[in-house]
């Protein structure tokens, strides 16, 4: 169970009376901090001059959204579920799962995992004992392996789209 402590309060100030208590009561004091840090980033980022009104909003809305979200690991269960069945049932009902998957994400936006908290999933072990992850593309299918140390970590969905977008920001996927 997390708890907003008068440091908390002092750093993040309304911020931390965004997350409600029953979000407070199945998270821990670390989910709670990432959660924090997070949606602070996205509202120092909401008031750089270099970004449009348009964004600015988004970004406002994705940090409220974050700070009010069930618990990650909720989320990532659930979305994790409905991709991992989505590769084994027939195209229509795959992408309808997927469709749903990315709503989960969009209305419980996880914080990212900061800091140094070791593997949240156990690695899939081939034969000769080599660790393996799993690789999905973005609609959440399952492309391959791939070993652990060639993962480079994505702390925010703007690097998603931007990777999809080949660099270029100024274009909608």
């Amino acid at each position: 169970m997390a708890r907003i402590t008068p440091e908390i309060r002092r750093t993040h100030g309304r911020a931390a009376e965004l997350v409600p208590e029953s979000v407070l009561a199945a998270i821990d004091q670390a989910e709670l901090a990432d959660r924090l840090s997070a949606s602070a980033g996205l509202i120092q980022k909401s008031r750089s001059s270099a970004t449009t009104p348009r964004d600015r909003a988004e970004l406002a809305d994705r940090a409220r959204k974050m700070l009010a979200a069930q618990p990650r690991s909720l989320t990532e269960h659930e979305v994790a579920a409905r991709v991992t069945k989505a590769a084994v049932v027939p195209k229509a009902q795959g992408d309808a799962l997927r469709a749903e998957a990315l709503r989960i994400l969009a209305e419980n936006p996880p914080a990212p995992y900061l800091g140094n908290r070791g593997a949240r999933a156990a690695p899939v072990v081939k034969a000769g004992g080599d660790a393996l992850m799993l690789v999905c593309d973005c609609t959440g299918k399952v492309v391959g392996v791939c070993d652990p140390a060639a993962i480079t970590p994505v702390t925010s969905l703007d690097a998603v789209a931007k990777a999809r977008l080949g660099g270029r920001r100024d274009a909608r996927p």
